[in-house]
């Protein structure tokens, strides 16, 4: 509260520009939660770099590389709710602090183990899956902590920063990291990155000073899960929110899976370009998030992110119909920002309305649903396989647009959140 109140008195003395761009920033423990974000997703990155280039070296087995990404990412679709339910039990603080020194010792303890020439592949699996549910838990605790703080008044301000760190670190890291691993001749340079950014997270961490909770739940993990379910069933607008983030999960962004099949089968040009392509996504986004940021109050919020989720969605149909990769070059980052601006605004309607005793648990299932997106992957390749990929990009794409607007019609309480 004490750094809440200073942040106020240094924000009363800056011109209207300086307070809707950088408010956020200007509280301290948001500022450490902020950095903590960047360090964890260049370990993210980076591990995920090293450990598919590590994966594909020792056996050549792409289904193997595949099941490396899984064995990471399937925690943070199955265990999420669960790790709401202790993000509202314990010190969210604390939580992030256990959790980061998981990611630190792993990420070190594989390091060796590539150093040393014992690794295997059921130990680089085991360290995959223990990784992944750390991040769980990361990633709840963060998202749930994040109101707390900063003035209500910032909170959207706070939420587009967020995103530019999570983007900005989806941008660089791998390629750091790619980088690095090429300069080293070993993938033990990738986990180590990994490692460092692990342990700046949880520097930050130590140093935040969250405010206390509320009394902690007596019941059951159970009870307290289904508290959760339930409010989220009982309060249309939260309902309708994680309606939005499904959807776009699971039909929209699963377009990405897709850009190296078009890349290589429609637009015929090579590895680079796919790169360049890939990064135009993350230009994008990168520029809806400063937007973000500059805006300052953002009336409706709830109108446009369904205007936004249909852009997102006729852009998608837009890509899957261009036969010219420098049209690509120009629909990707409209998807991008699109994106960008969806996701912000959702979050932050999301911790906007649901009080903090349930915050864990709610964001939790806000969190899982991005763990549909790898789902909504496999549906869109099979569908390639059965038939094309730009078909099966542009069915995403389509579904993602009718869903913005069934959502706009059918749980219009979205429509006037502001």
């Amino acid at each position: 509260m004490d750094d809440i109140l200073r942040a106020e008195a240094l924000l009363t003395k800056k011109t209207g520009l300086v307070r809707r761009s950088l408010g956020a920033l200007y509280f301290r423990n948001f500022r450490l939660l902020w950095l903590g974000n960047i360090s964890i997703g260049t370990g993210q990155g980076a591990n995920e770099i090293a450990v598919g280039w590590l994966m594909l070296e020792m056996t050549g087995s792409p289904f193997l590389v595949g099941a490396a990404a899984f064995c990471r990412n399937f925690p943070l679709l199955v265990l999420t709710p669960i790790t709401g339910v202790i993000a509202d039990r314990m010190d969210r603080r604390k939580l992030l602090i256990f959790a980061n020194s998981i990611c630190s010792v792993t990420g070190l303890a594989v390091t060796t183990l590539v150093l040393s020439g014992l690794i295997t592949v059921w130990q680089l699996l085991l360290g995959a899956v223990i990784g992944g549910i750390a991040f769980a838990m990361v990633s709840t605790a963060r998202t749930a902590l994040l109101p707390s703080l900063v003035n209500r008044e910032y909170l959207q301000n706070a939420v587009a920063f967020y995103a530019i760190s999570n983007n900005t670190s989806n941008i660089f890291a791998p390629s750091l990291a790619g980088a690095l691993i090429s300069f080293a001749k070993t993938t033990a340079s990738g986990f180590f990155l990994g490692a460092v950014g692990y342990a700046g997270a949880l520097c930050s961490a130590f140093l935040l000073r969250a405010p206390k909770m509320e009394e902690a739940s007596t019941e059951s993990v159970w009870s307290d899960l289904r508290t959760g379910l339930g409010y989220i069933r009982d309060h249309r607008s939260v309902l309708a929110v994680l309606s939005l983030v499904g959807s776009m999960a699971f039909f929209g962004m699963s377009y990405q899976s897709m850009l190296p099949v078009l890349a290589r089968q429609v637009y015929f040009v090579n590895a680079a370009e796919l790169g360049v392509m890939m990064g135009s996504v993350g230009i994008g986004a990168i520029i809806g998030s400063v937007l973000l940021t500059v805006w300052g109050k953002i009336p409706r919020r709830g109108a446009m992110a369904i205007a936004f989720l249909l852009v997102f969605g006729l852009g998608i149909v837009a890509l899957s119909l261009s036969r010219s990769v420098h049209l690509a070059y120009v629909v990707l980052p409209i998807i991008g920002l699109s994106n960008a601006f969806v996701r912000a605004l959702a979050m932050a309607l999301a911790l906007h309305e649901v009080p903090d005793v349930l915050r864990g648990r709610v964001m939790s299932i806000y969190i899982m649903s991005f763990g549909l997106s790898p789902l909504g992957s496999l549906v869109m390749g099979a569908t390639a396989e059965a038939i094309n990929a730009p078909l099966a990009v542009g069915f995403g794409g389509a579904v993602t647009a009718f869903s913005a607007l069934a959502i706009a019609v059918f749980i219009p309480e979205l429509r006037r959140l502001q």
